[in-house]
């Protein structure tokens, strides 16, 4: 397993929507560290985290 990502238990479909069950991650989320409006997510955070996001994808 990557430490850069959260395991996947079980994925589910219920009708048209994807549900995600994960281990748990006891890391900060996107909407958590906007909110602490410290500094903007910079683009290369915002690249990074599409890219990374898109090769797990993939792998599904």
């Amino acid at each position: 397993h990557s430490r850069k990502f959260t395991q996947v238990l079980q994925l589910r479909h219920h009708d048209s929507v994807a549900i995600i069950v994960t281990a748990l991650d006891r890391g900060i989320t996107i909407n958590d560290y906007l909110a602490l409006k410290k500094a903007p997510l910079s683009y290369e955070a915002i690249r990074t985290i599409v890219a990374e996001t898109a090769q797990a994808l993939s792998r599904l």
